[in-house]
Parts: structure tokens; sequence; C-alpha cells
């Protein structure tokens, strides 16, 4: 996915679909097909034989082997899902003792516009479906990743994104992923919400709350391109409260069918430790996040 020029256009040309074969996994499937055949994408498949965990169980040789074999049976099945709709399908099975390593080489040797990965988790509490592999592809990966939660519902057979919920802390890195919240609502002809959320009020004055409101919705307009106007008019919608709450009381509340993030290591909303806000909103929300890495 390339932002081109000064235009609020996007070109997705390759989908790096990572799957571990998991109900997760599957779900996740069903957008990077839908993409594929919305934008006529190339699609990559892409499973990888986890030698760290193979050599945790006794008799590691005979288990690697069995890997392989369960792994390229797995992707056969898995290709004739997306070719039925004419979508071009290559299937590449890695192994190594990185798998999130193995996925980003193949990522930037692809060229892959985006990466889509599924997770089990559900409100935060549990890791991604890859555990940290995932963790470090959101992290790490130089194209945006899509990612699937728990809760997720199918998406539309079109594979268009309806409703946009772009939400910001106007961090460099939340700026960056601006761009591709408004390049797919022109796609799609979709409405755009811009989202920040302010922190409890606490002791303020409610004088004070409003003026801030103010404030940030004044910050919130700023960053909408010009050009933006001459096909919808955004949205722009300051919460209070916890951070995660009220991006995904908002998602609710419009039926978005599409969150777009920005990612940053160490950051109250991506860290790298333990789980945050961004991870309680890709383990809640009923619809895909598209993280973009600062």
């Amino acid at each position: 996915m390339t932002v081109l020029g000064k235009r609020v256009e996007i070109s997705l040309d390759k989908i790096l679909f990572a799957t571990d074969f998991s109900p997760a996994a599957e779900r996740a499937g069903l957008y990077a097909k839908a993409l594929a055949r919305r934008y006529g994408a190339k699609v990559q498949i892409v499973h990888v034989v986890d030698f760290s965990a193979a050599c945790q169980i006794p008799d590691a040789g005979a288990w690697i082997d069995r890997f392989r074999q369960v792994g390229g049976s797995e992707l056969e099945k898995v290709r004739p899902q997306f070719a039925s709709g004419g979508t071009k399908v290559e299937t590449t099975l890695s192994e190594g003792m990185d798998p999130a390593l193995e996925i980003l080489q193949l990522a930037k040797r692809e060229s892959s516009d985006l990466l889509v990965i599924g997770t089990r988790g559900r409100n935060g509490l549990a890791r991604l479906v890859f555990g940290s592999v995932a963790e470090q592809l959101i992290h790490r990966a130089t194209c945006p990743v899509l990612t699937a939660g728990a809760e997720v519902r199918p998406p539309e057979p079109t594979g268009s994104f309806q409703r946009i919920v772009y939400a910001t802390d106007f961090s460099s890195a939340a700026t960056k992923a601006a761009p591709f919240a408004f390049s797919f609502a022109q796609e799609n002809g979709a409405h755009v919400y811009l989202c920040h959320v302010l922190p409890e009020a606490g002791n303020h004055h409610p004088v004070d709350d409003q003026e801030l409101t103010v404030k940030y919705t004044a910050a919130l307009r700023h960053m909408i391109p010009e050009i933006t106007r001459e096909w919808c008019e955004p949205e722009c919608v300051v919460e209070h409260g916890y951070a995660a709450d009220g991006i995904l009381l908002l998602s609710d509340r419009v039926k978005a069918d599409l969150i777009v993030l920005g990612a940053r290591s160490f950051s109250h909303w991506f860290d790298s430790v333990k789980p945050g806000i961004a991870y309680e909103v890709i383990g809640a929300a009923t619809c895909p996040v598209l993280t973009v890495r600062g």
C-alpha cells in the first residue's frame, strides 16, 4: 500500500497473509481474500514452521518433518479458497527459529503492500495469535498490518469499508497512519471519523473540559486534507475517558468496519513489554484494525 504524491490514494497490489491455520487466521484470511478481489491484488500466503517450538519437544527432528508435511498440506487446502475468485495466489512454506523474522523478510523481499494476520486475544487479556510474533510484526513491518481480532465480523462480500474510525494521539506515528485512513475512505466512498480521547476530567473545571474539546476538535479538523471534502465531510469526535474504551465505543456507535491506528514502541498505546491500549482495541474490536508503523 502506497500513498501516491499529495493525492489521497492507495495502491494495493501485493497482500501477504501469514497463517497458522487456526480459526483466528481463517477469519483474517476472509479479509485478505475480500481485499485481494476488490483491488485485484496478488496474495502471498505464508506459513512458518517454527523450529524454536519444535525443539522443545522430544524427538524434535521427527516433529519438524511432521510440521513441514502438515504445513505444506494445509497451504494446498487454503490456496483454492483464494484462487476460486480469479485471484493470483502463491504459497510459501518457510521455516526458522524466528517466525517473525521469516515473515518480515518475505514481506520485504516481495515488496508487500499489506500484511494480514489474525488474533485470538479478547479485550487485551491474551496475546496475539502468534504471541510475540504478531507483536513484532505490528512494530517492525515496513508495510501496514491489518489485524482481525476474536470479535471481528466477517467482511462484506465486496471487501469495501464504509465507516472508518481513525484514532490519533497526535504522535508522529499516529500522523503517519492518517493518509491510509483517508486513502481507504476515498477508494471505498466511506465516511471517516477522526477521534481523539482525552483523559478523565478529574478535578478539572467543566469549562476547562469544554475548552479542551474545542481545542482538540480544531486540531482534528486541521488534519483533514482539503481534497477530502470533495467526496465526503469527515466527522471529528473528541471523547473523554480511557483511550481504548473511547475508541471502541465510537466504533460500536457508528458501526465502523475499519479502525486505523499508528504503531510505535514504548508508548501508552503500543507497549512492546505488556498488552496495552492498542491490544485492547485489537482484541475487542468488531472490525479489523489497520496499524501503520511510525
